[in-house]
């Protein structure tokens, strides 16, 4: 009995340890995502969801995003990159219906030039992870959080989506869905240098990617990577793991204004290490977090149906 406790009470001192260790900022509470995460929070002032579709053949790529938020109201974006064609509409006067039934989630929309009938089978969760938080955005919240969980992080995608007079038919596509609420703002300054990216491997798995750098921690040389507070998830048929990487980012794509997007992404820990390259000249979805950054196809090692999104600021 003594042993038992005593084991127990060094489990708990590694535990705190480590979440002592947590770098000021990143998510304590990850776990598992559940169908119930992807709920509306009313009380949250920014929220959306995302489901992005991705055909392994070509580099046709499908984004919708849901969303209501300080800066950008209520509505709703649809973006579709097939055949060398990229169209978007913000018509979707109704918002698009996103349910879970018996093995599958379903979305459902229509507008006046698009609409939608998809069905992500198969679904394996990702991660919850709760409350990245931000520091204090001046004049408007002395607290900045953001929550996000994948309640689907792979797929395969079924149906059709049309936009104007383009129709793709969904036969053989991957599909995710993320869902976003907190504290936050696209266009405060209390966040920098949004990096996420996914990619759907064989067997029905996946490895995801999601972090953020605080600004107040932007300080020196080599702060973006160092400090940057984010989660790396691999999604099998079996479970769900994550672990917090270290990453290298290179090959900054700058404007006038600021980066753009970043080229090269890798993330490792745990002993595993994967990697995102943004597909050159590859035309660009519209960009969901910053006033500069994108939301594009990239490759990825391990191999396999890959995006990459990038969000930030000016200078």
């Amino acid at each position: 009995m003594r042993r038992a406790l005593i084991c127990a009470v060094a489990l708990f001192g590694l535990a705190a340890d480590a979440a002592a260790a947590l770098q000021p900022g990143a998510p304590r509470d990850v776990r598992t995502a559940r169908p119930a995460d992807a709920t509306a929070r009313s009380g949250a002032p920014m929220e959306d969801w995302t489901v992005e579709l991705v055909d392994p053949r070509s580099r046709a790529q499908i984004a919708l995003r849901v969303f209501r938020s300080p800066d950008e109201g209520m509505g709703a974006r649809l973006d579709l990159n097939h055949g060398g064609r990229t169209l978007s509409t913000d018509d979707i006067a109704y918002r698009p219906a996103i349910t879970r039934g018996p093995g599958a989630w379903t979305i459902r929309l229509s507008s006046p030039t698009s609409e939608a009938s998809v069905r992500l089978a198969r679904p394996r969760p990702g991660v919850t992870a709760q409350r990245w938080r931000l520091g204090r955005e001046a004049g408007f919240a002395e607290h900045v959080t953001l929550s996000w969980s994948t309640p689907v992080a792979t797929s395969r995608a079924a149906g059709s989506v049309r936009i104007g007079d383009k129709t793709v038919h969904l036969r053989g596509w991957r599909g995710s869905l993320e869902h976003r609420w907190g504290t936050f703002s696209h266009l405060w300054q209390a966040w920098d240098h949004l990096g996420a990216g996914l990619v759907h491997t064989r067997g029905g798995s996946a490895w995801m990617l999601q972090g953020l750098n605080r600004r107040d921690l932007l300080t020196g040389a080599g702060a973006r990577d160092a400090f940057w507070l984010g989660l790396l998830v691999h999604v099998t048929p079996a479970r769900t793991t994550f672990c917090r990487p270290r990453i290298v980012r290179r090959r900054w794509l700058v404007g006038l204004d600021g980066p753009l997007a970043v080229a090269n992404f890798r993330a490792s820990c745990g002993g595993r290490s994967v990697r995102f390259r943004r597909l050159p000249g590859d035309i660009v979805l519209g960009n969901e977090f910053g006033e500069l950054g994108e939301d594009a196809r990239a490759s990825a090692r391990p191999r396999g149906a890959a995006w990459l999104r990038y969000g930030g600021h000016d200078y």
